[in-house]
């Protein structure tokens, strides 16, 4: 019985101490090692979303409760190559930190074909389409006093 009470209290208090750790970071321009604002972070776990956080104003970002296992970050930013690093083990009950360096994309339109164009329906420049009234004109107007 004693052996049975201590067993149960051991397995007790490894389910309230689970390891629970933070991954936390900074974002920044690769060039002009900017900040970036508000990039989304994202974690992920055998491919399925697991967290996700927006850098602050200095491109910090901090994502809590963290549980033990092998995840893949994930960083995305308008206009910006998507950054990822994959593996980060989260085996000890520790705080993690991970950089990004985020370079910019370069593509470019350099040709856009224009393929259809269609007459206006208006004229811009022809909007006058009044007359002149002078006061005889405006005391035949059917108003009340």
């Amino acid at each position: 019985m004693k052996y049975l009470l201590v067993a149960f209290l051991v397995g007790c208090s490894l389910c309230c101490f689970s390891q629970i750790g933070t991954i936390k970071g900074h974002v920044m321009d690769k060039e002009s090692k900017e900040p970036l604002l508000f990039a989304n972070v994202a974690l992920y776990q055998n491919g399925e979303l697991v967290s996700g956080v927006q850098t602050d104003f200095d491109g910090n970002y901090e994502l809590n409760d963290i549980k033990v296992g092998v995840y893949d970050l994930e960083v995305t930013y308008l206009g910006y190559l998507t950054s990822r690093i994959e593996k980060i083990d989260a085996n000890t009950i520790q705080n993690i930190i991970v950089d990004f360096k985020m370079e910019e994309a370069t593509s470019q339109i350099t040709y856009c074909p224009l393929l259809y164009y269609r007459i206006p329906i208006y004229k811009q420049d022809n909007f006058s389409s009044g007359r002149i009234i002078g006061s005889e004109d405006i005391e035949k107007l059917p108003i009340k006093n």
